[in-house]
């Protein structure tokens, strides 16, 4: 199987779950039922080291990085 296509298959898996979660998660707003529970005392402590967003964008950076070296000694003539 090529790489597009097992990507293909896990962005349309990733996808579905996500529909299906927002469904969800409209349904229990039309319910009345209580979406946001609130922020928990680690994240109220350690707002930048227990935000989720920040942490996503430092292991894509690294898997970005690891790639782009993988990459430069994979095929050594296209990096200059």
């Amino acid at each position: 199987m090529p790489w597009w296509q097992a990507m293909l298959i896990i962005a349309s898996i990733a996808g579905v779950i996500s529909v299906i979660y927002s469904l969800q998660a409209a349904r229990d707003v039309e319910r009345g039922e209580e979406v946001d529970r609130g922020v928990g005392g680690n994240a109220v402590k350690h707002k930048i080291t227990a935000n989720p967003i920040i942490w996503s964008f430092i292991v894509f950076l690294i898997l970005i990085f690891i790639i782009t070296v993988y990459y430069i000694f994979l095929y050594p003539e296209g990096a200059y």
